[in-house]
């Protein structure tokens, strides 16, 4: 149906500016199929399915940049070495779908044959592509984030002194790549040991001198770049809420009955503390199965809190004698995990979805009947928009939609991803490096980059925080949530089997 033989990997329709009709642009509603060679666009879907010859086409190598529109959420434009596509898709989760399948679809295309004579190392078109001028502000941050599995810090650094030399007059291409070491340091500092810092910093000072004109850089700007990433390097995560780790709970804090303390507050103090959390991970933890190795301390810390509110949740429910009171503050968890869900903050809903399904109180069958029906109605409405079934397909399309919103993310389902796609092979038959594997990689860090970019507009009541959080850091272990859940619901006695002569 398309003069390529490559399976289709997207298709649908999209509306495509096309030529002037008295002094305006026009907009078509066209057919459009992707496959691993090209971009192709039809009359209309009958069309396509007809195998009536494209309108035209748009070679998926011959794609240099994709950018979305800052005043249209649904429109993208697409450019090529000589021209620019204007683009509208019917949403803005169907726009973002598409950019990312081009994008990955490019970074999949054949480069060039090598020349002969040149070098065969593997990651050396990556390299080329990195600095020029035209590159792919996604690549670039993609390329620093994952060039260890294929080049060193040292050798990287030494290639872009060279680019920069090689540009001679060309000022652009000159400060192109000093911003790409400005961009690099500003994400990745912890690359630098103190000699490439070293070789680092006389290099942007020699690189502020060597520019001149119109587009001369800023030296102060390049040593702020520089400063505030080390500083930053040394500097441990700030949160929005006072922690009270450092002080640890006491007995004479006594217990907290989170009845007293509205739902609504509950959810803001989990998702002011979580998304602190979510921003305080660095990129480079979610490279290489970092959180594997102890090398991940943000998503080591997040993961921490998951499984500290879950048994808090359940350490709450269970310390509750009298069957009303601990039905009602099942209810009141309940309807917290709803506004959490409510707001985004997927990790949170999550969080109080699995203490409640611990066994010791998941087998409170009492409980669980006596519930009103609003609470069993918002509890299925939870499970059900973080729950498992097809791949975790409710979550994943409610995140994807919710774009551009605060959101706090279910991390496991991150790392589980990165996981997967991490045990695919780092070098194709051909031996370059298999730039799709990393493509797809960060398509998910960047979604979660985003989110944890925007923020959210809650301000929890600093002393419900501090009960909160007292309340949180005093859980009880396994042993005494089955303990008390026994002492509620009595397990049932097996009979003794019958005496045998």
């Amino acid at each position: 149906m398309t003069s390529s033989s490559s399976q289709p990997t997207r298709q649908g329709q999209l509306t495509k500016q096309g030529g002037r009709n008295g002094g305006w642009k026009t907009w078509r509603d066209r057919w459009f199929v992707l496959d691993q060679a090209q971009l192709a666009y039809y009359k209309n879907e009958p069309a396509y399915r007809a195998n009536v010859p494209a309108l035209g086409t748009v070679p998926v190598g011959d794609i240099v940049d994709l950018k979305s529109s800052k005043s249209d959420d649904a429109k993208f434009y697409l450019r090529t070495g000589g021209a620019s596509i204007a683009l509208r898709a019917p949403s803005r989760p169907i726009k973002l779908d598409w950019i990312r399948a081009i994008r990955e679809a490019r970074a999949s295309a054949p480069g060039p044959p090598t020349p002969s004579g040149a070098t065969n190392d593997p990651a050396a078109a990556l390299v080329d592509r990195l600095v020029v001028e035209t590159a792919d502000p996604e690549f670039q941050a993609a390329f620093l984030l994952y060039r260890r599995a294929f080049i060193s810090a040292g050798d990287l650094l030494a290639r872009l002194e060279a680019a920069f030399d090689a540009a001679a007059d060309d000022a652009a291409r000159k400060v192109g790549v000093v911003h790409l070491v400005c961009q690099w340091i500003e994400a990745s500092f912890d690359d630098f040991d103190r000699p490439l810092r070293k070789q680092c910093r006389a290099f942007l000072r020699r690189a502020v001198a060597d520019v001149d004109g119109a587009v001369a850089i800023s030296k102060s700007h390049v040593e702020a770049v520089y400063d505030r990433a080390a500083r930053r390097a040394k500097q441990a995560p700030e949160f929005r809420l006072k922690r009270l780790s450092a002080r640890g709970a006491s007995l004479a804090d006594g217990p907290v009955d989170v009845t007293q303390i509205a739902p609504e507050d509950v959810a803001e103090w989990m998702t002011a503390v979580e998304h602190d959390l979510l921003r305080a991970i660095r990129p480079i933890e979610f490279v290489d199965r970092a959180w594997t190795r102890s090398q991940a301390p943000g998503i080591q810390r997040m993961t921490r809190r998951f499984n500290q509110v879950s048994y808090w949740v359940a350490s709450q429910t269970l310390s509750v004698a009298e069957a009303g009171a601990r039905q009602r503050t099942m209810q009141h968890l309940i309807k917290a995990a709803a506004i959490c869900l409510d707001m985004c903050n997927y990790f949170g809903a999550a969080e109080i979805v699995t203490g409640l399904g611990l066994t010791p109180v998941y087998r409170l069958a009492d409980d669980w009947r006596a519930l009103n029906a609003k609470a069993k109605a918002r509890f299925v409405r939870i499970t059900e928009a973080v729950a498992d079934d097809d791949n975790f397909a409710a979550y994943r399309k409610a995140f994807r939609d919710g774009i551009g919103k605060a959101q706090v993310p279910m991390l496991a389902v991150t790392l589980k991803d990165l996981f997967q796609l991490d045990s695919l092979p780092s070098r194709a038959d051909d031996d370059r490096v298999n730039w799709g594997k990393y493509q797809r990689q960060w398509a998910i860090v960047s979604e979660l980059v985003r989110s944890r970019k925007v923020p959210y507009r809650v301000t929890p009541s600093q002393d419900a925080a501090d009960t909160l959080e007292r309340s949180v850091e005093r859980v009880l272990t396994e042993d005494d949530l089955f303990a008390l859940s026994h002492r509620i619901a009595p397990p049932a006695q097996r009979k003794p089997a019958p005496a045998t002569a």
